[in-house]
């Protein structure tokens, strides 16, 4: 069931802009702020939507922002509360 997403002409993100971007977790600068974002489902059924969770920061000298690790998934509201993070 998945669907492939191609690029749109005149996209504010372009999938090889967003490949030419990425860096490995070990390169990652120093940050100075990390925050860890959450977009819970209203229901966790089979059906439902994903709860969204994201880990993203900010590089303490270039400013620019890292998007660290997506954990989205379907969680009951305990299963996401306590999602460890990926090493």
């Amino acid at each position: 069931m998945a669907e492939l997403l191609t690029d749109v002409v005149g996209a504010l993100w372009q999938r090889d802009q967003i490949d030419k971007l990425r860096i490995l977790k070990e390169r990652l600068p120093p940050l100075s702020r990390v925050v860890v974002a959450i977009d819970p489902a209203a229901k966790s059924t089979e059906g439902s939507d994903e709860t969204g969770i994201i880990v993203a920061g900010i590089g303490r000298d270039d400013k620019h922002g890292y998007l660290i690790d997506d954990l989205s998934g379907r969680y009951q509201p305990l299963g996401w509360a306590r999602k460890p993070p990926r090493p």
